[in-house]
């Protein structure tokens, strides 16, 4: 991972998207955006310390005419999407610690 770098996501209900990364901090944060006709969608993902443990924040801005257009159905998908990918990395870093012994 590493700014510059491309991935395609396919989120519910979006169609596949191509993301590319426009910053990172190695091991505690990156952003990356997308853009589609009408739409220009900037987002990061960082953990922050929490004590012994980890806190994941996940955030997207959307902007552009579409952006306003269709901004209650945007808020309603994104944060769904936001939730549903926090659920999954929480499992696989919960996964992860078992695995090695540290959780």
């Amino acid at each position: 991972l590493r700014p510059g770098s491309v991935t395609y996501i396919k989120q519910p209900l979006q169609p596949m998207a191509r993301w590319v990364v426009t910053g990172l901090v190695n091991g505690r944060r990156f952003a990356w955006e997308t853009h589609r006709p009408g739409l220009h969608m900037a987002a990061f993902h960082e953990v922050l310390p929490e004590g012994r443990a980890s806190r994941n924040r996940l955030a997207v801005e959307a902007t552009g005419p579409l952006a306003t257009a269709l901004a209650p159905l945007l808020r309603l998908v994104m944060g769904r999407a936001l939730a549903e990918e926090n659920r999954g990395l929480k499992a696989h870093c919960e996964a992860m610690s078992a695995t090695s012994g540290s959780g």
